[in-house]
């Protein structure tokens, strides 16, 4: 298997790489997906039904989030990716109520004392394809019906967006998991998960990859927490709640890394006040001055030490528990 990685068309950063699925991890894929049909075709419709409910639910709490990585990954803007999200939203409502009004016809027949009855059978296995420019919205109109119809879904998602497909699938993941009893591989994805190039470097004993929320939570004990192109995707509220999760689990030698641009005070023209109108438009976020660093840090329990400039429109800032 090789690595994809995704790279934001906004401002060229790497956003972060999957692992693509070659011939025989896809057809183990549609094994899997298979197995899953034959369970998922006997749940009654309106069953089925609370699966997408629940899994709306899920993308109500997450809108933000979501939206804000479609417009990353694929370069739309701020309100066209939470309005894609919406989407998903909207086919969730439609499909469940679908699982209520899958009706077949009564017809007549020439016997005496008898009816002919039309009942519709679910179809199998959906291969769904989507493309860069409706990276999640498609696949949430083709994969909602399926799973009331009693399908299961391979998704195929462009190569341009893999990780908002990861970032679907773990919210799925998240609706299956407070449904309680639907058959794992309702939902393959290829590329298959997001995964660090750990083995390939000759770290993965010394390295982990935790999944997560950095709104909700961060791993706790490190020595340094390090956020490149981070802390520039979001406003001051998101950002200091990033930052405030981190000093609750820094210890008190710690040292937190942001690598971002840093704006120089005036008025004369610099290429990280070009990114500063790309993330405002984009994202909703910013680049920040020296001084505005500081006081984010400071808001969120850090003592501002230096910025450090390399030879990239990016600078290191550096900063200590307070």
């Amino acid at each position: 298997m090789t690595m994809l990685a995704s790279i934001s068309p906004i401002d060229g950063a790497v956003l972060g790489s999957v692992e693509t699925a070659d011939a025989a991890a896809v057809e183990a894929a549609v094994g899997r997906a298979q197995e899953a049909f034959l369970t998922w075709r006997l749940v009654p419709a309106p069953r089925r039904g609370e699966l997408v409910r629940l899994f709306g639910e899920v993308l109500r709490e997450e809108k933000d989030t979501l939206g804000r990585l479609v417009s990353q990954e694929c370069g739309k803007i701020l309100s066209e990716g939470l309005g894609e999200v919406q989407e998903m939203i909207d086919i969730c409502d439609f499909a469940v109520g679908l699982s209520r009004q899958l009706y077949g016809l009564t017809i007549a027949t020439e016997r005496p004392g008898h009816r002919m009855m039309e009942t519709w059978h679910p179809l199998g296995v959906v291969g769904v394809i989507s493309a860069f420019n409706f990276p999640v919205a498609v696949w949430a109109w083709n994969a909602c019906l399926a799973y009331v119809c009693g399908d299961s879904v391979v998704w195929k998602p462009s190569e341009k967006t893999p990780l908002s497909a990861a970032k679907v699938a773990e919210l799925f993941q998240r609706a299956m998991t407070r449904f309680g009893d639907a058959p794992a591989g309702l939902l393959e994805v290829d590329p298959v998960q997001a995964r660090p190039k750990l083995e390939a470097a000759g770290i993965a004993d010394r390295c982990a990859s935790i999944a997560g929320n950095f709104f909700e939570s961060v791993p706790a004990g490190g020595d340094a927490y390090i956020m490149k192109w981070i802390i520039h995707d979001w406003d001051d509220e998101k950002a200091t709640r990033i930052l405030k999760n981190i000093r609750s689990q820094i210890p008190q030698n710690g040292r937190v890394i942001i690598v971002d641009c840093v704006v120089p005070e005036g008025d004369d023209p610099d290429f990280s006040k070009f990114f500063d109108l790309n993330m405002m438009v984009m994202t909703g976020g910013k680049e920040r001055t020296a001084r505005e660093f500081n006081e984010l840090l400071a808001a969120a329990g850090f003592r501002f030490l230096r910025v450090i400039p390399t030879d990239l429109p990016t600078s290191i800032v550096e900063a200590e528990p307070a």
